[in-house]
């Protein structure tokens, strides 16, 4: 069997009692498994269906950063190649948006080549330096078919029910239930109005949450050993131990300055509200100036309205006594003196004792 040749390094299962499914456990036996020319024409003297994977998985891919968007992958990937002909595909990363990044993710098909790009944490493209670093993909939570809680699978889930997925009921007999379901969504781990298999759900996104911060931190520690080491040797000589006297004095003149350094504080504490209290009152004011500029515009628009109305009323008041009462007044003063004359009217009334001289007057008054 194929187990011998590559002493064992994986891990079977059988799906529907006819597909082998294969689980490697390194990345030299994956690609082994991923190579077809290590795999025998028959096993065993059976004839066989293999299907492998579509494209290598996260463990053989790469970032490159601070790719311009408007340099074509396929440009990229042809002239890497030329040095690394381990890369087998470049693509660029699209945000939540669908809106491309400058993030390329490299497949390579050579472990060292890998562990070579990020220790250079370089990548020279065209005279051009791309900084490498590990791809970490995106988190997958496992759902269990069974009792649709996060973290492990159906095969090692040890609640003796079956839920339904839609309204969240745990049964003995889940396809009897499925019959008489109403298929009213409640979600069994959130309570909350959508079915147990919406990634969206609250507890399914902080898991992933969760569970992406634990891959960065060990991403981390994985990129930065060096920190971890504790390789030095100690020498007294270099290291002398302080007198009592001058350790003392160091105390005390640590001691002064850091006194010093509060009462500084403490001033500028001081200093900086004043100067708040000031800021304050100087927004105080110019809102009351601005209050009263307010009130004065509107004053000065109810003058210059009340203004406009008695403009009209003059000039109604004009145009009346020049239209209409100037030219009765002078039909008046011509018609009344001559029927006082021919004694049709008395020149002499109640109102007045003369009509002859009230229009000589008139005359006298009316404009030219």
């Amino acid at each position: 069997m194929v187990s011998n040749n590559i002493h064992n390094k994986f891990c079977t299962k059988l799906r529907r009692k006819q597909d082998l499914l294969l689980f490697p456990n390194d990345r030299n036996t994956f690609l082994i498994l991923f190579n077809e020319h290590n795999w025998p024409a028959t096993i065993e003297s059976l004839t066989y269906e293999k299907i492998l994977p579509n494209h290598l998985p996260a463990q053989f891919s790469i970032l490159l950063r601070s790719v311009p968007t408007h340099l074509d992958t396929s440009e990229l990937l042809a002239s890497i190649q030329n040095d690394y002909p381990d890369v087998i595909n470049a693509f660029r990363i699209s945000n939540k948006n669908k809106l491309p990044t400058t993030l390329v993710r490299l497949d390579i098909k050579n472990i060292n080549v890998i562990n070579d790009l990020l220790n250079k944490k370089f990548l020279y493209v065209d005279n051009i330096r791309f900084a490498t670093t590990e791809y970490l993909a995106p988190a997958k939570v496992l759902i269990c078919s069974k009792c649709y809680q996060v973290g492990h699978f159906r095969s090692s889930c040890k609640n003796p029910l079956d839920f339904c997925k839609f309204c969240g009921a745990g049964v003995d007999d889940l396809n009897q239930h499925k019959l008489n379901c109403d298929k009213k969504l409640n979600c069994l781990r959130c309570k909350g109005k959508h079915d147990a298999n919406d990634m969206r759900c609250p507890i399914i996104t902080t898991y992933r949450s969760a569970l992406t911060k634990s891959f960065l931190t060990t991403a981390g520690v994985n990129n930065h050993p060096q920190q971890n080491q504790t390789n030095y040797w100690f020498n007294n000589n270099d290291y002398p131990v302080f007198e009592k006297n001058s350790t003392n004095h160091h105390h005390y003149s640590v001691n002064n300055i850091a006194s010093d350094a509060g009462k500084k504080i403490e001033e500028l504490l001081l200093k900086m509200n004043k100067i708040e209290e000031n800021l304050n009152k100087l927004l105080d004011l110019n809102n009351n100036y601005s209050d009263q500029l307010i009130g004065l515009q509107q004053v000065v628009m109810n003058h210059t309205h009340d203004l406009h109305l008695q403009q009209i009323d003059t000039s109604f008041q004009r145009d009346f006594i020049n239209q209409f009462v100037s030219p009765l007044c002078q039909v008046m003063v011509e018609v009344i003196p001559t029927l006082v004359k021919q004694n049709v009217l008395n020149d002499k009334t109640l109102f007045c004792s003369s009509l002859a001289g009230l229009c000589t007057k008139l005359v006298n008054d009316l404009p030219g």
